[in-house]
């Protein structure tokens, strides 16, 4: 659980993938939710790990830049 921002959003699903909060007030509430509701809870974590394990790791990102980099410099291939 984290509290609300946009970026998340670009990669997981609210409510499905990853749980959010915009106040104390909901925070409260959703932690009292989850702690009476296990299942709900796990399947969040689950689909929330399963998501995060499908994303591409630092070494692909990296990876990435540097096409990009070679690519805007008019060079082609790995480094």
């Amino acid at each position: 659980m984290t509290d609300y921002i946009e970026e998340p959003e670009e990669f997981y699903v609210a409510g499905k993938e990853i749980e959010t909060y915009k106040d104390t007030e909901e925070l409260r509430d959703k932690i009292k939710f989850y702690l009476r509701n296990d299942s709900a809870r796990r399947d969040i974590a689950t689909k929330g790990y399963e998501k995060a394990m499908k994303m591409p790791g630092w070494e692909e990102r990296i990876q990435e830049m540097m096409d990009l980099i070679l690519e805007s410099s008019g060079l082609n291939g790995h480094v």
